[in-house]
This record gives C-alpha cells, sequence and structure tokens, in this order.
C-alpha cells in the first residue's frame, strides 16, 4: 500500500518571547503509518502538535497538505482533516454520550450521522451506555467516547498528544487495540510516554531534544526505540 505524504512541516520554529520552543523543526506524516513523538518534558512536543494541528500558529516556517502550503483554501480543507486528541477530552460532561456525537455530527455537517454514530458507539464498545451522562463515565470510557468524537468527522490526520494518560491498564490495552485499527488511510502523530503499548502501533520514531528534531527512524521492537532515544539523550 503506497504511503502518500498527508503533512510536512518544512523549518517549524516556534518562540515565547525570547524563549525558542521550536529551532527548524521538519517532519512528515505518512497515509498509513503511525509516527510516535519523544523527547523530555519540554523538548516541545505538545507546542509542535498543536502547530500541526493549527491550534498555535508558529512563528516560521511553513506546513503543507497534500503537497500545498496551508493557507487560504487549503487551510481550510487541512482543518477538516484533522483530528486532535489532547489531555482535554473536548466531550460535555453534563451531556449524555449519543448527545456529544450528535453535536459533533451537527457541527461537522456529517452525512447519515445517526447511522456513523451508532457505527463508533459499537466500534468503541460505549453502545450500552450511549444514554448515560458523560460526567459519570471512568477515564476510558471517556477516553473512547473521545476517540469516537474525533472520528465522527472521518478525519485523515490523528493528533494524540498523550492519549494513555490517567488509563489503567486493561484501558491501556484496550486504546491501543482502537488505535491499531485506525491507521489505514490516515496519518498519526503520537505523544506519549508509553513506550510499551505506541510500538505496537507506530512505525516510525522522531525524538525532540530542546526544541529540535535530532533523530527520525524506523525500528523494529521496544528495545531499539529504547536505545534510539537513551542515546540521543546522552549525546550533548
Amino acid at each position: 500500500m503506497e504511503n502518500e505524504v498527508l503533512v510536512s512541516c518544512e523549518n517549524i520554529e516556534k518562540s515565547f518571547g525570547r524563549k525558542r520552543a521550536l529551532k527548524e523543526v521538519n517532519l512528515k506524516l505518512y497515509s498509513n503509518k503511525a509516527t510516535l513523538l519523544l523527547g523530555h518534558n519540554g523538548a516541545g512536543k505538545t507546542t509542535l502538535c498543536k502547530i500541526v494541528a493549527l491550534l498555535s500558529k508558529q512563528t516560521k516556517g511553513n506546513i503543507f497538505f497534500k503537497g500545498k502550503q496551508v493557507e487560504g483554501n487549503v487551510r481550510n480543507k487541512y482543518k477538516k482533516a484533522i483530528g486532535y486528541l489532547s489531555h482535554s477530552t473536548f466531550l460535555y460532561n453534563h451531556f449524555t454520550a449519543y448527545e456529544n456525537l450528535s453535536f459533533f455530527s451537527r457541527l461537522y455537517q456529517v452525512k447519515d450521522a445517526e447511522k456513523k454514530i451508532e457505527s463508533l458507539l459499537k466500534q468503541f464498545d460505549i453502545l450500552k451506555v450511549k444514554d448515560e451522562v458523560v460526567k459519570n463515565f471512568s477515564r476510558g470510557m471517556q477516553q473512547r467516547l473521545s476517540l469516537s468524537r474525533l472520528l465522527i468527522s472521518d478525519p485523515m490526520i490523528l493528533i494524540l498528544d498523550e492519549p494513555f494518560t490517567g488509563l489503567d491498564p486493561d484501558g491501556i490495552r484496550n486504546l491501543t487495540r482502537y488505535l491499531s485499527n485506525l491507521k489505514e488511510g490516515r496519518a498519526i502523530l503520537l505523544v506519549t510516554h508509553e513506550i510499551d503499548e505506541s510500538v505496537e502501533i507506530c512505525d516510525e520514531v522522531s525524538i525532540l531534544k530542546n526544541g529540535e528534531v535530532v533523530l527520525t527512524s524506523e525500528f523494529k521492537n521496544k528495545d531499539e526505540v529504547t536505545k534510539l532515544y537513551f542515546d540521543v539523550q546522552e549525546k550533548r
């Protein structure tokens, strides 16, 4: 299956006052592939995710979507192609699971919304609690519903910033299984400290250090990823 470059970040920089959070970052995201983004706390991972998701504006550099610079009409198409999952679920706690998905389906003008909602509720095993309010959900159930929210518009680019946060081992295992089934036709950027689970999903790793991508490589297993990461951290 051919892997098309869906997103290309070229020489991305981000400054907060005098502090340079990102320095000439280059990153490509391919269809049918997941990229694991690693780095120490403060390396710039969340900053980069927000820029790729158009939630923050880079100071310098450009983002390209399918080879075209993200501006004007291309920017609108790119925004519709993105699904972003962060520490916040972006769910309405006083709504039921079904009401949340119904709201977002209207927001994104989803066709055959009821059919799509039912399919997602089944896919993430939350159909039986569709009429319960979200504030009563466990963290794992909220993450599953949040992924459903993400997929209601069928995005081809998924930006996942620490999706395993707050999950117990069963929740992590289940979320890993769900994510591994989402790669076909999509590009995924995954930020996490859960290397064990991420190696089952991801095809390559990019490592950020002090705001710079210092290494991008394919890998075979967890041990290889761990070695790549610590080798980079030990270098000055």
